[in-house]
């Protein structure tokens, strides 16, 4: 059973493997190697793990990632459900990329196959754009941003909702 991922929820510190998901708690041991309350780490589900350290994401609810078996949550009760039944069709594709946007409440997974699979946690539902095979993406200037397999950069317009090609703009170096 291979570690994939790691995230932290809640002061604690979840271990995601692919065909479980642990977690530990404590702040370990100090400089002085003293006072270790570092617990061992605990079980949350032997069901599913994650497959894809690229679709771990945590969101208000918990933690979302994709397993062998679809996409699942993690709340914050430790209690892991399937989320992901609408988008069951896309199982297969590779996800590049999960974002979170908080103020439409989604959360946005890239695929390098091209679709973006988008869950909206307020409403429960899930939508999708297709013809986007991307490498990964993230928010940029506070707009979601993609760059495609193809070296293209593609932009969300805050104004029209809709995603933009935007190979115009020139990257800058941080």
């Amino acid at each position: 059973d291979k570690l994939t991922g790691l995230m932290a929820m809640d002061g604690r510190l979840f271990i995601f493997k692919e065909r479980s998901v642990l977690y530990t708690a404590g702040s370990g041991p100090s400089r002085a190697n003293t006072n270790d309350d570092l617990i061992s780490p605990q079980l949350v589900t032997t069901d599913v793990g994650c497959i894809s350290s690229k679709s771990l994401i945590l969101m208000p609810e918990g933690i979302v990632f994709m397993s062998d078996k679809g996409i699942y949550l993690l709340n914050r009760k430790l209690q892991v459900s399937y989320i992901g039944a609408p988008v069951e069709r896309f199982n297969s594709r590779t996800i590049t990329s999960a974002i979170l946007l908080e103020k439409v409440n989604e959360v946005r997974f890239t695929t390098l196959e091209g679709e973006i699979l988008v869950y909206n946690y307020f409403s429960n539902a899930w939508s999708w754009f297709t013809n986007l095979p991307a490498i990964g993406a993230c928010l940029w200037k506070g707009s979601y941003t993609i760059l495609l397999t193809n070296g293209k950069v593609f932009k969300e317009s805050l104004i029209h909702n809709k995603i933009i090609d935007c190979n115009d703009y020139k990257l800058q170096k941080l």
